[in-house]
């Protein structure tokens, strides 16, 4: 909560600066990849296994203090990202971006995307109000998708009771 207070109410380029001063904190090696309207923010280790993907975005609507959308979804990223810091995992890499002008067209993503590829990800958890409650909703590439990250984000969910919906 205390990293959603700090963003909240920021303009999109000081919610850009706060990330990047905390990954120069915490001596994270990261990317800043400018493109022509914008610019994103992103760890991606060095790794040949495959990459499962945490995004956020730290632009907001406008007229919006931006604490739920998406301030929230940024704490989490950091969280999974300091966490994934210290843990190894052996089928899998973690990435995690922080994307610009999601809010105006997807714009960040799709100059990620334009760059650098998807070739190497198992698939991308999108993180967005994260800070609505108890429930999630998931989203697939297409209706007949199922995916690995898909099921088991979904299998989990039942496990522990957490409501969950599929669009």
């Amino acid at each position: 909560m205390d990293f959603v207070r700090l963003l909240e109410g920021k303009s999109n380029e000081a919610r850009y600066q706060c990330v990047y001063d905390l990954l120069q904190e915490w001596k994270v090696p990261h990317t800043t990849q400018p493109y022509p309207t914008g610019k994103n923010l992103f760890y991606k280790p060095e790794s040949s296994l495959p990459t499962v993907g945490i995004g956020s975005h730290f632009d907001v609507v406008p007229f919006s203090a931006g604490a739920n959308d998406n301030a929230t979804a940024m704490a989490v990223a950091l969280y999974i990202l300091h966490k994934s810091l210290t843990h190894t995992f052996k089928t899998f890499s973690v990435a995690v971006y922080f994307f610009d002008e999601e809010e105006v067209g997807l714009k960040g993503s799709t100059a990620y995307i334009k760059k650098f590829g998807i070739h190497d990800m198992l698939g991308l958890y999108n993180l967005e109000l994260v800070g609505q409650g108890d429930m999630f909703a998931l989203w697939s590439l297409n209706e007949a998708d199922k995916g690995i990250l898909l099921e088991t984000f979904e299998e989990t969910a039942q496990q522990r009771r957490i409501t969950s919906y599929r669009f």
